[in-house]
């Protein structure tokens, strides 16, 4: 009898995973520098997001790992694919997708419950101030939304404080984060495009990055500081 209850339960657990898979939800799995992560993928609006951190769990992870190109195309697709951009007249705030990552014991985590702080890189091409590109560098709390872990953030840029301030200012806060500016000559570039994103992990130091060098313009992740809704 014990042994038809544990057959059942296996039963009904697979069936429920399929029908997850079924209603548009996929995970692939990559390896960054030694990290291993779980690319979510949330193209589809039927996704239960309580259920991702579950999900990660059960999965097969015996699958062959991409390397190199691939593997960059893939960290880039798991930061932008459910990212986020909010525009108003006085701040911009925006959410980048979240995944899962492996710790030393094979446990699926958020990759914010392991790493604590962000640094994001954003640049603004097609401008040069003595032969360098305006660049932002925003470091900030990788935090997320317990209710909605598909996504970091929200992060927040001040716009209009920004917009209102001299040029050669250097440094703005920012709830939770620290905007450092450098190479903006005399008028805030309007376009910044995120080109690297660096997770950190504060106790060890421990991190990785992923770089964004797409020559394709939809596939940027940009932010516009003159743009309002």
């Amino acid at each position: 009898m014990r042994k038809r209850f544990w057959n059942w339960k296996i039963y009904i657990g697979s069936v429920a995973l399929l029908l997850l898979f079924v209603a548009g939800f996929s995970i692939s799995e990559k390896s960054w520098n030694g990290d291993v992560f779980i690319y979510l993928d949330t193209t589809s609006s039927n996704i239960n997001t309580r259920n991702i951190a579950s999900i990660g769990k059960q999965m097969d992870t015996s699958r062959s790992l991409l390397k190199g190109g691939q593997l960059k195309q893939e960290g880039q697709k798991a930061l932008t694919n459910s990212s986020r951009i909010e525009n108003t007249k006085e701040v911009i705030q925006f959410y980048l997708g979240h995944f899962l990552v492996k710790t030393k014991g094979g446990r699926s985590i958020l990759a914010c419950q392991k790493y604590q702080t962000l640094d994001m890189v954003f640049i603004s091409p097609g401008i040069s101030s003595h032969g360098h590109v305006p660049k932002l560098v925003m470091k900030a709390d990788c935090n997320f939304d317990s209710n909605n872990p598909l996504h970091i953030g929200p992060f927040t840029i001040p716009k209009k404080r920004i917009l209102s301030s001299s040029p050669h200012t250097e440094l703005f806060k920012s709830e939770g984060a620290t905007l450092f500016f450098s190479h903006v000559s005399v008028q805030w570039p309007e376009t910044w495009i995120l080109s690297q994103v660096r997770f950190i992990q504060n106790n060890t130091h421990q991190d990785f990055t992923v770089s964004f060098s797409s020559k394709k313009e939809e596939d940027y992740f940009t932010l516009n500081l003159r743009e309002s809704k």
